[in-house]
């Protein structure tokens, strides 16, 4: 996670617009600029465009 800790936030690993739901079972931990960037991504979704980013 980027950020301080004091700006984490919890974020749906599954968002609900695609399905997921609102339980501590589909929530993960990220700074709050990440959270807001990854917009209705999947962690998954949200990992493979970071990674085609960074990619030389």
């Amino acid at each position: 996670m980027k950020g301080r800790p004091d700006d984490a936030q919890i974020d749906h690993e599954i968002p609900k617009v695609q399905g997921g739901c609102g339980s501590s079972h589909n929530g993960c931990v990220a700074c709050r600029r990440c959270n807001r960037d990854n917009s209705a991504k999947t962690v998954e979704e949200w990992d493979d465009e970071l990674r085609e980013f960074a990619e030389p």
